[in-house]
């Protein structure tokens, strides 16, 4: 359909737009408004070295990695329901 994009076909502004989501919602001191008076360059250096961190820690957005006393590694994520019991 016209006007419609498919996720595989997504324009710089759709791609700057969830570049700006995701640092917003790995920051929440940061809005939308805020990381736009920012410089593009130190945008674009957040949000690589945020990917980076991910790939070297294997975790997502909202996981947080923790280690036992017995040094097992455990990853920790937020309830989607709390109804899950």
């Amino acid at each position: 359909m016209e006007g419609e994009q498919s996720p595989d076909n997504i324009d710089i502004y759709g791609t700057l737009y969830d570049m700006n989501v995701n640092l917003c919602d790995r920051f929440p001191a940061l809005s939308p408004f805020s990381v736009r008076r920012e410089r593009f360059h130190d945008v674009i250096l957040i949000f690589a070295r945020q990917i980076s961190k991910n790939k070297r820690s294997g975790t997502r957005n909202g996981e947080r990695e923790f280690t036992t006393k017995s040094g097992e590694k455990v990853i920790r994520r937020k309830a989607t329901k709390d109804d899950w019991y």
